[in-house]
C-alpha cells in the first residue's frame, strides 16, 4: 500500500500558476513523469483557448502494462481467496489465512482502481483558464522530459488572455 501511495504522489500532475516579471498569470502544464510521450497536441503557439479546451494528450502504454498486471493479480488473488475460503471450511486453513487473502485481493482491487483513473484522468490534459498558448515545448511525437520541476519540464505554457493583452508578452522561447 505504501508503493501505492508513492505512485500517487510520484505522479501528481503539474499545473502551476507562476507570475512572472510583469506579474502575468501563466499556467505550466507538466505531465505525470511515467507518462511521457505526447500523442496528440491539440494546439498550436499562439492560439487563444478556453478554459476547460483539451490541450494534449499523453501516451499511457506505461500504465496499460501496469494496469493488465494488476488485472492479473486480481485475478490470482481472486482465486487464492475463494480456494482458501473452502479449505477453511474443512479447517485446513485458519482464518487469519483467509483475511489475508481477503486484505490482498482488496488491495488488487485498490491498485487497479488508480491504474484505471490514471489512465482516465491523467492522460488528457486541459487549459485552467482563458487564455494564449505562449510556449510550447514539446509537440505530438515528442518525449516529455521525467522530472516534474514546473519551470523547466513544462510542456507548454498558457498565459490568462487578460494579462495577455495587457502587457506585450513574447510569444515562443525565451
Amino acid at each position: 500500500m505504501k508503493n501505492l501511495i508513492l505512485f500517487i504522489s510520484i505522479c501528481f500532475i503539474v499545473s502551476k500558476l507562476c507570475a512572472s516579471e510583469n506579474k502575468a498569470a501563466i499556467a505550466k502544464i507538466s505531465s505525470c513523469p511515467h507518462l511521457k510521450d505526447i500523442v496528440d497536441m491539440r494546439v498550436s503557439l499562439g492560439q487563444y483557448v478556453k478554459k476547460g479546451q483539451l490541450l494534449f494528450k499523453i501516451s499511457t502504454d506505461f500504465i496499460q502494462i501496469e494496469k493488465e498486471k494488476c488485472e492479473n493479480n486480481l485475478w490470482y488473488y481472486k482465486e487464492e481467496y475463494e480456494r482458501i475460503k473452502k479449505l477453511s471450511k474443512t479447517r485446513s486453513k485458519s482464518e487469519e489465512n483467509v483475511q489475508e487473502a481477503k486484505s490482498n485481493m482488496k488491495s488488487a482491487i485498490g491498485s487497479l482502481k488508480v491504474r484505471n483513473l490514471l489512465i482516465d484522468k491523467w492522460s488528457k490534459y486541459y487549459s485552467p483558464f482563458n487564455g494564449v498558448i505562449t510556449k510550447i515545448n514539446n509537440y505530438s511525437g515528442s518525449g516529455v522530459a521525467t522530472s516534474c520541476n514546473c519551470d523547466n519540464n513544462a510542456i507548454l505554457e498558457v498565459t490568462k488572455l487578460k494579462d495577455y493583452k495587457k502587457r506585450e508578452i513574447k510569444i515562443g522561447p525565451a
